[in-house]
């Protein structure tokens, strides 16, 4: 098991800390934190790319990281 934090862009919600597992899908991770349709897990919030909804995180994350969710709209902005 790896511990994450997901904070959600643009809200004042504190970051939320999960434990993920092997296997383990950026979809998921969302789904756990409340979000569904419309946003995208990232790296960071200025980061290019996006894990897919069904992409597997977990071998590509370590153990403490923070990863940011992001809207639609703010994958858009330029």
């Amino acid at each position: 098991m790896k511990r994450i934090a997901v904070k959600i862009s643009g809200s004042e919600r504190e970051p939320v800390d999960l434990q993920i597992q092997p296997g383990t899908t950026a979809g998921e991770v969302l789904r756990q934190v409340g979000l569904m349709n419309g946003y995208f897990l990232s790296r960071g919030p200025n980061e290019n790319r996006f894990f897919g909804t069904d992409e597997e995180i977990y071998s590509k994350v370590s153990d403490g990281d923070k990863l940011f969710a992001l809207s639609k709209a703010e994958v858009g902005l330029e």
